[in-house]
């Protein structure tokens, strides 16, 4: 989703200090009140679930990367038409990647970081270092 925070509404006040280097003069002790979303929010509206009793969606916003996901794809379907009516979009295929992590899957979804272990391995010259199971 192209700009996704430009668009951000806010569904109650916030209110800040006003930003470094654009303190008002005349009015140093004031604060701002924020017309629209910022990236880092407490309240970022980055994700959102939708419910019922037999469908779960949900859609998982970060900057300008978006997916959606859930047990209904008429429903997925529906929430990508209804966003591109609001917004640039690109709908691509499934999955692969997302924010770093490598996503499969195969009797369910396998979510792993094992590129970047590897990476990890190689800096510090671990690569032949043995793997070591954990429960989480």
């Amino acid at each position: 989703m192209k700009n996704a925070f430009l668009y951000g509404e806010l569904d109650h006040d916030i209110f800040m200090k006003q930003p470094q280097g654009f303190v008002s003069k005349e009015y140093v002790d004031d604060v701002c009140i924020l017309k629209k979303a910022l990236y880092g929010l407490n309240a970022d509206p980055s994700l959102f679930i939708k419910k019922k009793p037999t469908m779960c969606t949900l859609l998982l916003l970060y900057v300008d990367d978006m997916i959606i996901m859930g047990n209904d794809s008429a429903e997925i379907d529906s929430l990508q038409d209804a966003l591109m009516v609001h917004f640039e979009m690109k709908i691509l295929s499934e999955a692969g990647c997302f924010l770093g992590l490598e996503i499969k899957k195969c009797n369910g979804y396998f979510v792993s970081k094992k590129g970047y272990v590897a990476i990890l391995l190689q800096r510090f010259c671990m690569e032949d270092s043995k793997e070591k199971k954990l429960l989480l």
